[in-house]
C-alpha cells in the first residue's frame, strides 16, 4: 500500500511538471496576461556550429523557454502576491508601498523630500530661458504658460513608507520652480498647490490609492484652473461647465490603478472608489475655444483624454515629453525633432508647458533648445 502511494505521488509530481509543457502546446487555459512594461526574450532564429559551441544558443533558448512557459503569468502573480502580502515588497519598477498600502512611485517621493534637487542656479537659468520665449510669443498673441501638475507625494505625504521622515525634507525642484516663477513674473499655474488646498476642505480624494495619476475629479479641477487663468490672460470667455454632481462608480478607470496593475498580484488590490464628476455645459454664446498645445509628461494624457478638452479648446495637440506628437499627424512626421518648433507654435493660441513633480529634474524636456533650434549631439 505504501509503495502504491509513493508511486502515485511520483506520478502526480511528474504530471504537474508536464502541465506547463501541455499549456504551451495546447493553451487549454486562458490566462490573464501580465501588466506593465517589460520585454520577453525572443526565440533564437538561427543556429550555427559556433553559436552552439559557445553556449549562446542554449542560453538564449533557455531565456525564451522560461519567458513563454505555460502558466508563467499565474506563477508570477502568486510569487508577487506572497512578496506583497507577507513582506510588503513589490517587483514593479520603483514602486514603493506606503502606510495603509498606499502605492507611490519613488521619483515623486524623492522630489518631495528634496533628494533630486538640481540646484537653484540651474532652475533660475531654465526659468529665464522660458521667460524669454514667453515674451517673444506674446508679441504674436500666443500665451506660453508653465503648469505644475499635481503629485501624489505632495498630496499624500502622511502615507509615505516609514523610512521617510518628512520633517527633514529640504528644498525641492517643485518649490524652487514656483519661487523662481513668482520672482521673475513668469506666467504659471500651480495645480499642485490647488490640490493640497482642496484636500483640506473636501472629502473627495483627487488621487487613487493604487494609481499615480490624478482622478477624473482632479482633471476637472485642473481644467477649471487652466480655463480661468487663460480667460484672464487673454481677456476672453471660454465655455463654462459645471461639475458639482459627483458619484462613486464601483469600478475604477485603468488610469486609477496603473501602479497596482503593474504589481501583477494574484488577488485584486484593495482600492477605494474614486469620484466621478458629471458635466453640465452652459451656453456657448459669446465664448471662444482657444487653439491649445500641451507639451509635457504623462499628465498631459489626463487632459487630452478628457471629454472636456474638445468642449473647451480647439485644434488641440499633445507633444509627449517634447518628443512625440499626439495625435499623429496625417502625412507628416510624428516627431518633434522633425518639425520647425518656432513655426509650429504660431498655429496655437495657448501653449502649456506641463510637468509633475517627479519630472522637474529634467524640465523643460529640452523645449527651449528645440524652440531655438539647438541640436543635441
Amino acid at each position: 500500500m505504501k509503495k502504491q502511494i509513493k508511486i502515485g505521488l511520483l506520478l502526480l509530481i511528474l504530471g504537474m511538471l508536464f502541465i506547463p509543457i501541455l499549456q504551451i502546446c495546447f493553451s487549454f487555459s486562458n490566462e490573464k496576461p501580465l501588466q506593465g512594461s517589460f520585454e520577453l526574450s525572443p526565440k533564437p532564429n538561427t543556429i550555427t556550429i559556433s553559436y552552439w559551441l559557445n553556449g549562446k544558443y542554449q542560453e538564449e533558448y533557455t531565456n525564451y523557454f522560461e519567458a513563454y512557459i505555460g502558466f508563467r503569468p499565474t506563477l508570477v502573480r502568486i510569487f508577487n502576491q506572497i512578496q506583497y502580502s507577507f513582506f510588503k515588497k513589490t517587483n514593479a519598477k520603483d514602486v514603493q508601498i506606503g502606510k495603509d498600502n498606499y502605492l507611490f512611485e519613488g521619483g515623486y517621493i524623492r522630489d518631495y523630500m528634496g533628494y533630486s534637487f538640481i540646484g537653484e542656479n540651474k532652475i533660475t537659468e531654465k526659468v529665464k530661458r522660458i521667460q524669454n520665449i514667453q515674451n517673444e510669443l506674446k508679441k504674436d498673441s500666443i500665451n506660453l504658460i508653465i503648469v505644475f501638475a499635481p503629485g501624489k507625494a505632495s498630496y499624500f505625504p502622511e502615507f509615505f513608507p516609514s523610512q521617510y521622515d518628512t520633517t527633514t525634507k529640504t528644498l525641492s525642484n517643485y518649490l524652487c520652480y514656483v519661487k523662481k516663477c513668482e520672482e521673475l513674473d513668469v506666467d504659471f499655474i500651480d495645480i499642485n498647490s490647488s490640490f493640497i488646498q482642496y484636500k483640506k476642505k473636501s472629502k473627495h480624494p483627487l488621487f487613487p490609492k493604487g494609481g499615480i495619476h490624478w482622478g477624473e475629479l482632479g482633471v476637472a479641477l485642473a481644467f477649471d484652473s487652466i480655463t480661468k487663468y487663460i480667460e484672464q490672460k487673454r481677456s476672453i470667455n471660454i465655455p463654462d461647465f459645471d461639475f458639482s454632481k459627483i458619484e462613486y462608480p464601483d469600478n475604477l478607470l485603468k488610469s486609477d490603478r496603473d501602479i497596482s496593475d503593474a504589481m501583477n498580484l494574484f488577488f485584486e488590490y484593495n482600492y477605494y472608489k474614486m469620484p466621478k464628476p458629471y458635466y453640465i455645459f452652459k451656453d456657448t454664446i459669446d465664448t471662444e475655444k482657444p487653439k491649445l498645445l500641451i507639451i509635457g509628461d504623462s499628465y498631459g494624457y489626463g487632459l487630452t483624454n478628457s471629454v472636456l478638452m474638445n468642449k473647451l479648446f480647439s485644434n488641440t495637440e499633445f507633444w509627449y515629453y517634447n518628443k512625440e506628437i499626439k495625435p499623429n499627424r496625417k502625412n507628416h512626421s510624428s516627431k518633434v525633432e522633425d518639425i520647425n518648433v518656432k513655426k509650429e507654435l504660431k498655429k496655437f493660441d495657448v501653449v502649456l508647458l506641463l510637468s509633475t513633480e517627479t519630472n522637474l529634474f529634467k524640465f523643460d524636456f529640452e523645449f527651449t533648445d528645440s524652440y531655438n533650434n539647438i541640436i543635441k549631439k
